[in-house]
């Protein structure tokens, strides 16, 4: 969390850049796409300059936690010692993102973004079951089972991360808007990085607010 108060604080120090532009903070709630899932929180923040009447373009910074359990439903007949069966994973991320956004209609209150990020590992620990050999008493020497291994080391530090979204901008006094967002993440990077592959995309829904720079005028 500490490196996320240190990126918002970075964001912010950069506003004075955007003359004629936006910034906005949001929060709300996310879900991976991969097995059985768990809802996590998730936290936004941008910084974005005008282009032109409806192209912003500018940066964002995210975290981002991943919670899921999943299964590779292996065959029983098929499995060796040391195959991995199933996957619990709990990770956090600090995403920093290019964002190019696109506002729709003459108020510009509907807007589409998109962008690409790549994410430093923040926190996060992740087990593995796998099959494997065990002594057993006599008459039987050996017996097979599941075994519970910490495989956080296998986290990867570095994730990558491309989304698309929309936002609902909703006016309110002066030039502060409440925004409603949704976005979709798809993550291409494995999760695992020994054994099986282990990917998933992500989902989020937010709430927060934005402020847009009013129009200003030089005379010459």
């Amino acid at each position: 969390m500490k490196i996320t108060a240190l990126a918002f604080a970075a964001a912010l120090i950069s506003l004075h850049s955007f003359s004629q532009g936006m910034y906005g903070f949001e929060g709300g709630l996310g879900r991976a796409t991969a097995g059985k899932s768990y809802t996590t929180p998730v936290f936004t923040g941008y910084v974005l300059g005008k282009l032109t009447r409806s192209f912003y373009v500018g940066a964002a910074v995210s975290y981002q936690q991943y919670s899921f359990r999943y299964s590779y439903n292996n065959s029983a007949a098929s499995l060796t010692d040391g195959d991995i069966i199933s996957i619990r994973n709990k990770s956090s991320y600090v995403i920093f993102s290019p964002k190019l956004d696109f506002g729709i209609g003459y108020r510009k209150y509907f807007h589409l973004h998109t962008t690409f990020g790549l994410g430093l590992l923040a926190e996060g620990y992740q087990v593995s079951n796998t099959y494997g050999t065990y002594a057993a008493a006599p008459p039987v020497s050996t017996g097979h089972d599941t075994m519970a291994v910490y495989s956080t080391h296998n986290l990867p530090t570095l994730l990558s991360r491309y989304t698309i979204g929309a936002t609902w901008r909703i006016p309110t006094l002066r030039y502060w808007n409440i925004v409603v967002s949704g976005e979709y993440a798809y993550i291409p990077t494995n999760l695992s990085t020994h054994g099986p592959a282990l990917r998933t995309n992500f989902y989020c829904f937010t709430v927060g607010i934005s402020h847009k720079y009013p129009m200003t005028f030089v005379e010459y």
